[in-house]
């Protein structure tokens, strides 16, 4: 666990909850649906508020993987303007971590559902970041906080199907202000995959998110269909070292106003 890179929490999700789910992964190439809709499961990651245990595992495998992910979103980001952030699903906060790390003058907020704050204000506090960031519970299908310059979604758009997916993104755009912008950081699936260790990867997460919650990775051309649809406007697009890449875009004009605002001092809430 204490390695550099350690992955030990996505070894123990992936051959624990995981397992299962893959072993049953014909069924759902064949029908189209995951494992936990045939199952009689609800959708995302509701079941995790239930099983803490398996919460602890998953936060932390998210958290270890999100490490190179968001420095190197620190790194190809637009950060004109950029004074404070939401990090939409943000689990135990390593995203958010990282930005501030790379950003002093950076301020911030991790929302996600309650399963997570334990970890985020744990994670937060051992990096002396208490005084830049918080923890605000909730679910990002309901509001999310007004008035950041930035919202970012880090793996939170390809655990769902297109229609969730957009409800999503609406909500985002319901809560900017003049001038935000959304930042996806997502896998951006080739249009015709070619193989090769990134091509591989990309095409490997397609299929655990069909296996797992139903969801799947997006080509560019997806990704901005579905943000034009929400209200925004072309994103760009720069690819990181890793297999991700960042998806930026601004509210298209004129501004319309989508799904509820959240009251004052409400963070958003996310699902990877």
């Amino acid at each position: 666990e204490d390695a550099p890179g350690s992955i030990r929490w996505w070894a123990l999700w992936c051959c624990g909850p995981q397992w299962n789910l893959w072993s049953d992964l014909a069924e759902s190439v064949r029908t189209g649906r995951s494992f936990r809709e045939r199952h009689g499961g609800k959708p995302g990651y509701v079941h995790l508020e239930r099983d803490a245990e398996a919460a602890n595992v998953f936060n932390r495998a998210m958290a270890g993987l999100t490490q190179r992910v968001g420095r190197e979103a620190a790194r190809v980001m637009n950060w004109r303007g950029v004074k404070r952030v939401v990090d939409v699903g943000g689990g135990h906060g390593e995203l958010l971590v990282e930005l501030l790390r790379a950003k002093p003058a950076l301020e911030g907020v991790v929302f996600d559902l309650p399963h997570a704050a334990k970890g985020a204000v744990a994670r937060l506090k051992s990096e002396r970041l208490s005084g830049r960031g918080r923890f605000v519970s909730g679910s990002f299908f309901d509001a999310l906080p007004e008035g950041a310059d930035a919202y970012l979604l880090k793996s939170i758009l390809h655990n769902w199907d297109d229609a969730k997916a957009l409800a999503i993104l609406k909500q985002v755009r319901a809560a900017m202000g003049p001038g935000s912008r959304i930042a996806l950081v997502e896998r951006v699936l080739p249009e015709h995959p070619r193989g090769g260790l990134r091509d591989n990867a990309i095409v490997r997460s397609d299929l655990n998110m069909l296996v797992s919650l139903g969801g799947r990775e997006r080509t560019r051309k997806e990704f901005a269909a579905m943000l034009a649809k929400a209200g925004f406007g072309t994103p760009t697009v720069k690819a990181t070292a890793t297999d991700y890449s960042v998806l930026e875009a601004r509210a298209a004009e004129p501004a319309k106003a989508q799904g509820h605002r959240a009251g004052p001092g409400r963070a958003p809430a996310t699902q990877r």
